[in-house]
């Protein structure tokens, strides 16, 4: 979601492609950011669940 809006944004934004692509980028980073922010505690940030068994799983 934050990837499509943040491109329908740009598209509203402007019509220079290089501020859309600067504006997406920044959007989906910060995005992102929040999104690992708030759910490190949960999951470790892993949003991929393989990532999240295999670390589960890891023996130290």
């Amino acid at each position: 979601m934050i990837v499509v809006g943040s491109g329908i944004m740009a598209q509203n934004l402007t019509n220079d492609t290089a501020v859309m692509l600067l504006a997406n980028t920044i959007a989906t980073g910060a995005g992102l950011f929040v999104l690992i922010t708030v759910f490190s505690d949960i999951s470790g940030a892993h949003f991929n669940p393989f990532v999240t068994l295999s670390m589960f799983l890891r023996v130290d």
